[in-house]
């Protein structure tokens, strides 16, 4: 497959279709894999895989910062490569130093993984979380240097083996009866997809092989303030049920699997396309720092007005796709439209703060996502219901985050090439 690499183009139509497929994949998937859940388990079951697919999906996007962070630094480095270490080894030492910490914290965190704490199962689940996260250190390091290299054939072969694996090992699971940790166990081992690629891959080894542009401990803090802010992103968008079980009681928390499974459903369509399409974003603002946000906006406006869309259809249509996909699952329209929009302002966020970490603009970036998740935790703590509490946080907390990335990226005035002050680590 080509790389699709042109001169003048972040990427090219056969590029961009590659990833847009793997985007399409990737969602389908999801989707899959949680009608098969909701289908094969009993609703406490279900609610407790929905709580794993959240934690693990939003120590994925965690990683995602580790993704960008690579991609960012072999882009600026050129074909040539820079001076920096081998970004493959780089990711290599996250991958063992994420899954010592989980590891080693499991006790303190693992019946947070379960509705009915004491259950025997949740130390499977728990140690399926720590293998899942160093097997996606290695994912995000390879997703990272092809999209730096502008590889996209292969990048989208990356990102649509690992969702493929990932479905057919919850099928395989399906088949075995092996229950909720078999398909914890299943989602998890997919992130090792990558090993595969890179054994049969030369140009994924000569890609995972490039030397950042920067020598090393610069690179590092960088990674650790995209690792901050993406963990802030990721409880946002993957993570939000285990701050809802926080804030949330036992008995109430026990019947929260509609909503749940709702708020997966309305942000797949969106952000999981976005999420394959990162690697190409964080590309095209590398390249492209001297127009600032107007490299982001033709996209922004295109999320808005599908969003829009997309939650009136959610107000009319909604109620009556969630009993389909799951029987006796349901919610008002006007709440499936509410995380509809709010999906729309997650992506938005998304992008901005791309923007920032593209151009070197770390601390924006880290504040606009840690704003936008400590409002939505402290809306939270208010008394209302959970399904209004839940929706109210969701746009608030996407909000401020925007508007802090906004002002970051107004006070910078990104210049053509990067100044001192804006290469913040």
């Amino acid at each position: 497959m080509t790389s699709d690499v042109t001169d003048d183009k972040t990427i090219g139509r056969r590029g961009g279709a590659y990833v847009g497929l793997a985007a399409a994949l990737s969602a389908l998937v999801g989707f899959v894999v949680l009608i098969i859940a909701a289908r094969a388990l009993t609703p406490a079951e279900n609610a407790d895989f929905q709580i794993f697919w959240a934690a693990l999906f939003a120590a994925f996007g965690v990683l995602s910062g580790l993704s960008m962070e690579t991609t960012r630094t072999v882009t600026a480095a050129g074909p040539n490569g820079g001076s920096g270490p081998r970004v493959l080894l780089v990711g290599t030492g996250a991958a063992l130093a994420a899954g010592a910490v989980f590891a080693a914290t499991m006790p303190f965190w693992h019946d947070a993984m379960t509705t009915t704490p004491g259950s025997a199962g949740t130390w499977t689940t728990a140690a399926a979380l720590a293998g899942g996260v160093m097997g996606y250190a290695l994912h995000s390091t390879l997703v990272g240097s092809l999209a730096g290299t502008r590889r996209w054939g292969l990048y989208a072969v990356t990102i649509s083996a690992e969702s493929s694996v990932r479905l057919l090992l919850v099928v395989l699971v399906l088949v075995l009866g092996s229950g909720l940790a078999g398909f914890a166990v299943g989602s998890a081992a997919a992130a090792f997809t990558c090993l595969v690629v890179l054994l049969l891959s030369p140009a994924a080894r000569r890609a995972a092989w490039t030397r950042a542009e920067e020598p090393a401990l610069p690179l590092v803090r960088r990674i650790l303030a995209a690792f901050v802010a993406q963990g802030a992103n990721a409880v946002l968008v993957v993570g939000f049920p285990v701050l809802l079980r926080i804030t949330t009681p036992d008995e109430v928390m026990a019947t929260s699997a509609p909503l749940l499974l709702a708020m997966t459903l309305t942000r797949a369509p969106l952000l999981v396309p976005l999420n394959a399409y990162q690697g190409v974003a964080v590309t095209h603002f590398v390249r492209n720092r001297h127009l600032g946000l107007r490299a982001a906006l033709p996209v922004i406006r295109v999320i808005l007005a599908v969003g829009a869309v997309g939650a009136g259809l959610a107000a009319l249509v909604g109620p009556w796709l969630l009993d389909l996909v799951a029987a006796g699952y349901r919610l008002p329209g006007y709440v499936l439209a509410g995380l509809t929009a709010d999906a729309a302002l997650i992506a938005v966020l998304t992008l901005t703060g791309a923007l920032c970490q593209a151009t070197t603009l770390h601390r924006w970036y880290l504040a606009g996502w840690l704003t936008a998740t400590g409002a939505a935790f402290l809306v939270l703590l208010l008394p209302m219901a959970l399904d209004t509490r839940t929706v109210v946080a969701l746009a608030l907390g996407p909000v401020l985050g925007i508007a802090v990335h906004l002002l970051g990226l107004r006070r910078a005035r990104t210049p053509l090439a990067p100044s001192a002050e804006q290469r913040e680590s």
